[in-house]
């Protein structure tokens, strides 16, 4: 079995509480042990990165702008991180960023800081919606170990 040498989170509700729509980077909260996995990672000299889905721009709810000034402060809170994604449309758009479609965990495994030939080697989050995404993707597990209402979820490798 080979080293781990990346890791992918999901943002909100695995590294930052779940603030809906959130454009306000005071009201970014990091999720107990958020610190201490990332840097434990990083110890280990594991790239790390984050994406997460804001359909609130496609709505107008959201602007770019305010997406990436909360983006910042995660990285500022608990990075840095080797990469950031964003996929800013809404659900019925039909693109390939949003789960269960693989292309941003694709799409940011490929512009990750890490060794040439390496693939990004698990994707985590805490929301049973991703599992889809994951597997797409052929990234194995690792769990977030924070329950949330709608349960932690895991992405099994399948090849």
């Amino acid at each position: 079995m080979s080293r781990v040498q990346a890791v992918l989170f999901a943002r909100d509700g695995t590294l930052v509480e779940d603030v809906p729509d959130n454009a306000d980077p005071d009201r970014v909260r990091p999720i107990a042990g958020a610190r201490e996995a990332v840097g434990l990672l990083r110890l280990h000299c594991v790239s790390t990165g984050f994406v997460t889905e804001q359909s609130g721009v496609a709505s107008g709810v959201l602007t770019d702008a305010g997406v990436r000034r909360v983006d910042r402060r995660v990285d500022d809170l608990l990075g840095p991180f080797d990469m950031w994604g964003v996929c800013p449309h809404a659900p019925d758009d039909g693109c390939h960023c949003r789960v269960p479609e693989p292309g941003l965990i694709l799409w940011r495994s490929h512009g990750c800081a890490r060794p040439h030939g390496s693939a990004w080697s698990s994707v985590t989050s805490a929301r049973t919606s991703k599992p889809p995404a994951g597997r797409a993707a052929t990234a194995p597990a690792v769990s977030s170990g924070r329950r949330r209402r709608r349960g932690p979820a895991m992405w099994p490798r399948t090849s």
